[in-house]
């Protein structure tokens, strides 16, 4: 959306990957959300001969956006399924590195790169900076992309298993795609275009593998929750590199426009809706569920009050949570006391 000053560099980046070709083993797709700038024009005029472009003619946020290119690669026979933003520019053995990744480790469902940080035309910051390396879990249930604004140092340059990764470049296999896509119709359908209707246009050409109702923010946690009680394991691989330009910081949110709080907001307790239960910490149940949420509704009434419509949204919204939490629980195969270890370990060395 809006992504005229990266979306070139970005497509150059997947062009020059080493052993991947268009039209022999690769397959590169813009999901274009009715940008007002000039990204679609870029996209036309260079990279015509090898790229395909979804235009959009709403806005479908970053979930439902991404969930047209999930049914395409449905369709499709390719293997391996890469989320990819415009402002992160790949090495040229990345995709190489992830998609070997995948046969080091059994039930490897999806693989996170190493992300370092980049100044607005993708050059590294110095001295090199994480941007993400895996995301992890804390008991006052929020989330965080390990290695954050950190030196990059040898600690991140070993592989582990990790929670998740960001949604900003994280690969995918189709087998755990088509495992973790959850079936909610109604109430879910309905309850959805009450907040969001213009999704309706379009529903039949998206599989939702992200969570339309996040919209945008912390629906990557939620397909990660989603992998890790499905029985998938998610590899943090310090060998595929990214470059990414980081706009969206915990610390600048007083400068981020409201639409983007309220959503984060709302997406806090639609993330703990969807998946989190007591069993799997103690600690996280007093420390997240209850004083932190606390602190949250009452920062929202008494400090960030343009947030106030995130709790309309989750009355509208509950029964959906509720339904895509009895499918989970009920489908899941690691019970939530182990899925626990999360919150107590950012990684699990190999």
């Amino acid at each position: 959306f809006n992504s005229e000053k990266y979306i070139a560099e970005c497509l150059r980046a997947v062009l020059a990957s080493e052993g991947y070709a268009v039209g022999e083993n690769l397959r590169i797709v813009v999901t274009d959300n009715s940008s007002s700038d000039r990204t679609r024009e870029i996209v036309r005029s260079e990279f015509s001969d090898s790229v395909d472009l979804c235009e959009l003619s709403i806005n479908s946020g970053f979930a439902g956006g991404h969930n047209y290119g999930v049914r395409d690669f449905q369709d499709s026979d390719f293997g391996y399924f890469l989320i990819l933003n415009p402002d992160v520019r790949l090495t040229s053995d990345a995709l190489r590195s992830m998609v070997e990744s995948f046969g080091s480790f059994e039930k490897i469902g999806a693989v996170t790169p190493k992300l370092l940080r980049a100044d607005e035309k993708f050059v590294a910051v110095e001295p090199p900076k994480l941007d993400a390396a895996g995301m992890y879990l804390t008991t006052a249930l929020r989330h965080f992309d390990r290695g954050s604004g950190e030196l990059d140092s040898a600690e991140f340059g070993e592989r582990g298993f990790v929670f998740g990764g960001t949604g900003a470049c994280l690969m995918l296999s189709r087998i755990c795609i088509l495992d973790v896509i959850l079936n909610v119709e109604n109430p879910g359908r309905e309850a959805l275009m009450k907040v969001y209707p213009d999704l309706e246009s379009g529903q039949a050409l998206r599989a939702e593998l992200f969570d339309e109702a996040f919209f945008a923010y912390r629906e990557d946690a939620e397909l990660s929750w989603r992998i890790q009680l499905l029985g998938w394991r998610c590899l943090y691989e310090p060998e595929a590199v990214g470059y990414h330009v980081r706009k969206v910081l915990p610390e600048n949110r007083k400068e981020l426009p409201s639409d983007f709080n309220l959503w984060s907001v709302r997406n806090r307790f639609l993330l703990q809706l969807n998946c989190f239960h007591p069993q799997a910490s103690l600690k996280a149940t007093l420390e997240g569920g209850l004083l932190r949420n606390l602190i949250v509704c009452i920062g929202v009434l008494l400090v960030e009050r343009t947030s106030l419509g995130a709790f309309r949204d989750l009355f509208v919204l509950w029964r959906r949570a509720r339904a895509r939490r009895a499918e989970l629980f009920s489908r899941a195969r690691v019970s939530h006391r182990v899925f626990g270890r999360w919150f107590h370990s950012p990684i699990e060395r190999v």
